[in-house]
């Protein structure tokens, strides 16, 4: 005996489930992954009871001050020059400088 049972299968809605499903593995995967560096870097950015992405942050900051540091006269100088430049074009600039070379 042959029994016919008839299927309906919603391919988008089967495809969607599927591309969910992938999606949120990757993301446990990485959330593993950055957990792990962040453990392996340093213990005191990251405490068991923390999110991760504090610990992430605290290492770009950390990051950041050491190149602010290490690099703050040539950052000082190009934001001097640029804002010399942006001032220059304006109105205001040009007339103080018309004004200082009359005199």
């Amino acid at each position: 005996m042959i029994i016919n049972i008839p299927l309906q299968i919603d391919e988008a809605t089967f495809e969607q489930k599927v591309r969910d499903d992938y999606t949120e593995s990757v993301k446990q995967l990485l959330l593993s992954k950055v957990d792990t560096v962040l453990k392996e870097r340093d213990n005191r950015y990251y405490r068991s009871e923390r999110d991760p992405k504090i610990g992430l942050e605290n290492m770009i900051y950390e990051s950041l001050d050491i190149y602010m540091n290490e690099c703050k006269d040539e950052i000082i100088e190009k934001a001097a020059d640029k804002l010399a430049e942006r001032l220059s074009r304006t109105k205001k600039a040009k007339a103080i400088l018309e004004g200082m070379e009359v005199k």
